[in-house]
């Protein structure tokens, strides 16, 4: 039987693995991890890689001009993607366990802004179809050609405060012919301040996050599913980055024609969109205008909704 643990970076899927090992040992026991930083981009005109010729140059995508860049050199997007250290301590956590790490991607080699162009759709806190298109899909795909439902089982970092979203990440994998379990929503049940500290006695450093106040490590801090407090917190902590999504947005807004935002807002009674760039001009003319927000923090799922046609 081989045991497949979503190994996101977080801190909870890194105590699963641990749980998952304990009890069924490493030899059968495999690390999935989906990376959502897609490919390069043009330093010139910021096209992703596969827009060019055969992936070199000159530029295949013309400008406003009608004119193509000519451009020949891509470099990683620092904002998309996991954070470097998640990167750092995804790779020290397997080495620690001592566990196979397989690690899949979208094949299409789309980052998060990507999936939102394609799918025209802009993620948010109901639905994150990047959630979809970058994890669960390149995941679900790495089961079904490597693991035989009846020969595997998935373990998934949701913990005992998260338990009602195990039903749902059950029926998903039931669908599919896989038993999922998650072994953070039974005893002991521990707190995420307990599994840092169980990571740090093991000699592992906790990912950088964590100690910065971000509840959640995923995609650098940024995450449509993230509340006000959060967009508050990387607007101090990473500004650059923060500013790199908001023009996003903006540019995502435009290529729709439709007026999407990630975040959202109650006006005289009534939800209305609220833009990153809004978001952050607001809050930096008056730091306190969002305080009733402090936990807003969102919350992470991505491996909790899934889509109906899959």
């Amino acid at each position: 039987m081989k045991h497949i643990v979503m190994f996101s970076g977080g801190i909870g899927s890194w105590m699963t693995a641990k749980r998952v090992i304990a009890k069924h040992g490493t030899a059968d026991t495999i690390l999935l991890f989906a990376d959502v930083k897609g490919e390069g981009r043009c330093l010139t005109c910021d096209h992703r890689f596969s827009l060019h010729i055969n992936g070199r140059g000159p530029c295949d995508v013309k400008d406003d001009d009608d004119k193509y860049c000519g451009c020949t050199s891509f470099v990683d997007n620092p904002f998309v993607g996991e954070h470097p250290d998640t990167y750092r301590f995804i790779d020290d956590a397997a080495a620690k366990l001592q566990a196979e790490l397989v690690t899949v991607m979208d094949p299409k080699k789309r980052d998060i802004w990507g999936v939102y162009e394609s799918r025209r759709y802009l993620g948010n806190s109901r639905q994150a179809n990047c959630s979809i298109e970058l994890k669960q899909k390149p995941c679900l795909a790495w089961l079904k050609d490597n693991v035989k439902p009846d020969e595997g089982k998935v373990y998934v970092g949701i913990d005992w405060t998260e338990s009602h979203r195990l039903p749902a990440v059950e029926a998903a994998y039931a669908k599919w012919g896989y038993k999922a379990e998650a072994p953070l929503c039974n005893r002991p049940y521990l707190d995420k301040d307990e599994m840092i500290q169980a990571a740090i006695a093991d000699g592992l450093t906790p990912p950088s996050a964590y100690a910065k106040g971000y509840p959640h490590n995923n995609c650098s801090g940024f995450c449509v599913r993230a509340g006000k407090s959060q967009f508050k917190m990387l607007l101090e902590e990473n500004r650059e980055a923060y500013m790199f999504h908001e023009g996003q947005e903006l540019k995502l807004r435009e290529y729709l024609g439709k007026p999407v935002t990630i975040l959202t807002e109650m006006n005289k009674g009534e939800k209305v969109n609220l833009t990153l760039r809004s978001f952050r001009e607001r809050q930096e003319s008056q730091k306190s205008l969002f305080d009733d927000d402090e936990f807003d923090f969102g919350g992470c799922g991505c491996f909790s909704q899934f889509e109906d046609d899959e």
